[in-house]
């Protein structure tokens, strides 16, 4: 019988549309016809902390060489709940396969779900998710972002954005430490070509802030090095 890929995490999340599988099943299915029908019936073994779910058969478009099934997979990266990029997982596949591949809303959505959990014990981190036959989208692994490859994921969008979180973040502990005042009052325009007195970089440049969404749904102010908010 074919096992899905499992999932690898350091804990075990619970999922309104399923169960994430523990670090531990990644060496525990690979043995024995008794471990394969357990994971097949979902069985949770507590004396390991190991969760087994159920095999849920996914969208395949053909299989490698090895007869590893190319499937409708896609990796996304996050740091905490905000997505950094994503991209098709399979980086070997033909290119018939890539063109074919996609992902819509609900696949999005069950990533974002995903996310929201993982964010409460990790910083940086990928979701990977699948179309299943049925149409449906689950969640395939959830693993550390920085022993995850790229994929299919264009590096210099990545880390662009990945570099544009971790300041932000440097920003909010400054503004943390130093007891900067929140909130949409405490805010001025200016041009995106002025230049910040503390990194010498031009406003533009600077990690927008996520905590004020505006217009489309789009953040509202440039967060600049001394806590100031700055519409551009």
């Amino acid at each position: 019988m074919q096992l899905s890929r499992p999932v690898r995490s350091e804990r075990t999340y619970e999922l309104t549309q399923g169960v994430l599988v523990d670090a531990h099943v990644c060496r525990r299915q690979a043995h024995g016809t008794q471990d394969r029908r357990r994971a097949c019936e979902g069985h949770d073994d507590r004396s390991t902390g190991a969760v087994y779910r159920e095999f849920v058969p996914l969208k395949t478009f053909e299989t490698d060489f090895a007869g590893l099934p190319i499937t409708n997979e896609w990796r996304l990266f996050y740091w905490r709940t905000t997505l950094l990029a994503k991209g098709y997982y399979w980086s070997s596949a033909s290119d018939e396969a890539k063109t074919k591949a996609s992902i819509d809303a609900d696949g999005l959505r069950i990533a974002k779900i995903a996310a929201r959990v993982a964010a409460e014990h990790a910083t940086f981190f990928v979701i990977d998710v699948a179309e299943t036959v049925l149409k449906g989208w689950t969640v395939i692994e959830v693993n550390s972002g920085e022993q995850a490859g790229l994929s299919e994921i264009d590096p210099e969008t990545f880390y662009a954005a990945l570099r544009e979180a971790v300041e932000r973040e440097r920003i909010l502990d400054i503004c943390d430490a130093c007891g900067v005042p929140e909130g949409e009052d405490h805010w001025f325009r200016a041009g995106g070509d002025v230049i910040c007195d503390v990194c010498d970089k031009a406003y533009s440049r600077h990690p927008m802030d996520e905590r004020h969404i505006g217009y489309g749904g789009l953040p509202m102010f440039h967060l600049i090095c001394n806590g100031s908010l700055v519409k551009t």
